[in-house]
């Protein structure tokens, strides 16, 4: 086996390991107290209490009788923005570039910036022994959410201002215990969004285009000054379900 196969097997292997770093925004792993202790290195295997319902449904066959357990949170994350030399490609429609194209490249105005909103993530479950091969269980989560807000004022603000994401999510589950060896579980997920979003809008860009620049500007409709914002609120539910198998090759005593 050459070297340079080993490099690229090594990249990938890498790549793969890294998908919470591309889109994990507003994804929220801190939904076990007892799982963050082992900083989440159990994964579903480990079937400590009650939170295993949100890792694996099927871990309940291992708590034996009734237990709830619940937990909170606090997030805290600081997001820096400093920008190196970001220009605005302003393209008007009434440019003698024939097709609009885009006729200016000014400096990008705006502050660099910082978002630092905290946050409390919450989390309860409940689990049940029915008799020896039966177990149902409830899980009430918020696997998304927190806030991100920049201000009216940074150079990203036509993107984005402020941003926020509440999920609740409700999980019935139930597990079965095959033997002493194999457990299989399954849930039903029921999770309610709510989203509100806002961002820049440049009207003395889009006064340009429309009026021209000369009879824009006679109306104080400059390119990144003339500034209004735009809000976009929604919410939904959404229906999905998990399943998961535990299998014990042996027996531990302690």
């Amino acid at each position: 086996m050459n070297k340079k196969f080993l490099s690229l097997l090594s990249s990938a292997i890498l790549l793969l390991n890294c998908e919470k770093a591309f889109s994990s925004g507003f994804f929220l792993i801190e939904q076990s107290v007892s799982a963050m202790g082992t900083a989440y290195a159990s994964g579903s295997a480990y079937a400590e209490d009650a939170s295993t319902i949100w890792f694996n449904p099927a871990g309940m066959t291992k708590i034996c009788g009734r237990q709830f357990v619940g937990g909170g949170h606090g997030v805290f994350p600081s997001l820096d923005y400093n920008d190196e030399g970001s220009i605005a490609v302003e393209t008007f429609s009434n440019s003698p570039a024939p097709g609009g194209i885009p006729a200016t490249f000014q400096p990008l105005i705006g502050n660099d910036s910082k978002s630092d909103e905290p946050a409390l993530v919450g989390q309860s479950y409940f689990s049940a022994q029915l008799n020896n091969r039966l177990w149902v269980g409830l899980g009430i989560t918020a696997p998304y959410g927190l806030v991100t807000d920049y201000g009216n004022d940074w150079k990203g603000r036509y993107h984005a201002i402020r941003s926020a994401v509440l999920t609740v999510n409700i999980n019935p589950s139930i597990a079965w215990k095959i033997n002493d060896r194999w457990s299989i579980g399954a849930g039903f997920s029921a999770m309610y969004l709510h989203a509100k979003l806002t961002n820049a809008v440049d009207f003395g860009l889009i006064g340009v285009n429309i009026l021209g620049e000369a009879a824009a500007g006679a109306l104080g409709l400059v390119p990144q000054q003339s500034d209004g914002t735009v809000e976009l609120k929604g919410n939904s539910w959404g229906y999905g379900g998990n399943a998961g198998i535990l299998y014990e090759p042996i027996q531990l005593k302690y």
